[in-house]
């Protein structure tokens, strides 16, 4: 009991710490309204979001943060600093470790926004003779709707459930 207590808090931690780096959730502008995505639209909204996650893969495993500020939509990219963006990462590496790999996972069609979700797999590998490697998942969400005739990106970030 002891230890899932010491599990629940961390997981708390770990989200206040990413809801205060800003990065773990992003929006566009309010008073930009999305309207469905047509057909025609649909995989240049994947092609945007799957770009953008390549970006923030990148961005986390190197600690560049103009990599993921080159991809950041226009709407959003201030509200990530590179302090924030340091600070989260630092945060991802001390709770999960060193980011493994990203895997699609699928897509959700709300109607007017379609939700992108990528799982991010961390392995965090103890002291020698201390344990086994520990595995763990985090998902990241990329909303893309249709602003002005082309996908644009109108939210973004870690998911917990």
């Amino acid at each position: 009991m002891k230890k899932f207590n010491l599990i629940c808090r961390r997981t708390v931690i770990l989200a206040a710490v990413l809801l205060a780096a800003g990065c773990a959730s992003g929006q566009a502008e309010p008073n930009r309204t999305p309207v469905g995505i047509p057909a025609e639209g649909r995989e240049p909204a994947e092609a945007l979001a799957g770009r953008y996650m390549t970006a923030v893969g990148e961005a986390l495993r190197t600690g560049k943060f103009e990599t993921w500020r080159a991809a950041a939509p226009a709407s959003g990219a201030d509200q990530v600093t590179e302090e924030k963006f340091d600070r989260l990462r630092e945060e991802l590496a001390t709770r999960f470790g060193t980011l493994e790999k990203i895997a699609f996972m699928g897509e959700l069609n709300q109607n007017v926004i379609h939700s992108y979700l990528w799982k991010l797999s961390f392995v965090k590998t103890p002291d020698p003779g201390k344990g086994e490697p520990v595995h763990r998942d985090l998902i990241y969400q990329i909303q893309v709707g249709w602003l002005d005739g082309r996908p644009d990106i109108v939210g973004w970030g870690f998911r917990f459930f």
